[in-house]
């Protein structure tokens, strides 16, 4: 069967009519197919439902924009599927990419440096009006009456819904997010006896997303200073998009400069080549609902650190595949577990596990339960 393909490009106002037979709209506030996170996931999904006879259009924009859109496409298509990766009126089916907009933001203002940016940060909150829309609009599409569908990438996410919403568990589907398994694996025989002959007694570690100070770089950055005074020869490799400059100067101030290098955001093949060069994903988030970095890390053999804030720790188990703190503020823990792989054999260990954890998230798989949940295809 051939696929009825939309055009990839976010649809127009007079598109909406047009676009005869579709089967989903999707629905963001970007499109971005060489993004990161939401961005890329968003296209390889669209580009996998596509190959499965699915036929996909795509709406991006800003909150006004996306309601017309949708009022326009639920019109003409009322039979049709409304994937919206951020709240947005009239979506059939929503997928918490973010999590919970209102313990997201809760995190992002306890992941302030700044006491007194902490204190405002609600206050100022309460009056950014785009904040407050996006929040008062997931109130409704979660709301205990309404029939949109929901889609959580993480337990914790689900629980969330559940305790702050009171969504009952058959609108919710936990459906984790897999990676491509092709790219993201171990290094071969060959590439793992290079690396051991080039690394000396080196750890390498790696911090990969774009938010920096929700992902907590700082107190990756600060628990690497650590392990290097506990006399551990840790050096960290930052992939990500965002200002650097006060990372940069922190790097500075702990004497680590010469042991960090920022490579900036890198595209899926060098990524996958970091993680194989890579002992250890440092992770240390103040709220993350499940990034597929720590999928990717573990299917190319390399445990993880992160926080309980984190759904990705739902895959750890404690001092076999990774270790979980308690709060990305615990440095002490952190380079604790940066220790861990400091000996050859257990860092070996934690490889293999790491690996076997990873080779069970397939995002064909997903996809898979992603269709599932849309009827489509």
């Amino acid at each position: 069967m051939t696929p009825r393909v939309a055009d990839c490009t976010p649809l127009r106002c007079r598109d909406y009519h047009a676009a005869i037979g579709m089967d989903v709209l999707m629905v963001t506030d970007r499109w971005d197919e060489t993004g990161g996170g939401r961005e890329r996931y968003m296209a390889e999904l669209r580009t996998s439902l596509v190959r499965r006879g699915c036929s996909v259009g795509v709406l991006a924009g800003r909150a006004r924009r996306l309601r017309r859109g949708v009022e326009h496409f639920r019109r003409s298509h009322p039979s049709s599927r409304v994937l919206s990766a951020r709240p947005a009126a009239g979506a059939t089916h929503y997928q918490l990419h973010s999590g919970v907009y209102a313990a997201a933001y809760a995190a992002e203002g306890d992941s302030y440096d700044s006491t007194l940016r902490r204190l405002f940060f609600l206050p100022a909150l309460r009056l950014n009006v785009r904040r407050r829309r996006l929040l008062q609009l997931e109130a409704r599409m979660l709301d205990a009456r309404s029939d949109t569908r929901v889609m959580a990438f993480s337990a914790r996410s689900r629980d969330d819904l559940q305790r702050l919403f009171g969504i009952s568990a058959d609108r919710v589907v936990l459906a984790r997010p897999g990676v491509d398994l092709t790219l993201f694996r171990p290094p071969s025989a060959a590439e793992a006896a290079a690396d051991r002959s080039s690394r000396r007694d080196r750890i390498r570690l790696l911090f990969a997303g774009h938010n920096f100070a929700l992902k907590g770089l700082r107190w990756a950055l600060e628990a690497t200073a650590l392990a290097r005074r506990r006399g551990i020869d840790a050096e960290m490799v930052v992939a990500g998009r965002g200002p650097t400059r006060a990372f940069a100067a922190l790097a500075r101030r702990l004497k680590i400069d010469a042991h960090v290098r920022f490579a900036g955001a890198v595209a899926q093949p060098v990524l996958a080549e970091l993680y194989r060069q890579s002992d250890l994903l440092v992770h240390p988030a103040f709220y993350d609902p499940f990034p597929r970095v720590i999928v990717e890390a573990m299917a190319c053999g390399v445990p993880v650190v992160t926080t309980a804030a984190c759904g990705g720790a739902e895959l750890i188990t404690a001092g076999r595949n990774g270790v979980v703190v308690t709060d990305p503020r615990e440095i002490d823990a952190i380079a604790g577990a940066i220790a861990s792989v400091a000996a050859p054999d257990r860092r070996a260990a934690m490889s293999v596990e790491a690996a076997e954890t990873g080779r069970g998230f397939d995002f064909e798989a997903h996809v898979d339960a992603v269709a599932a949940w849309l009827a489509c295809a």
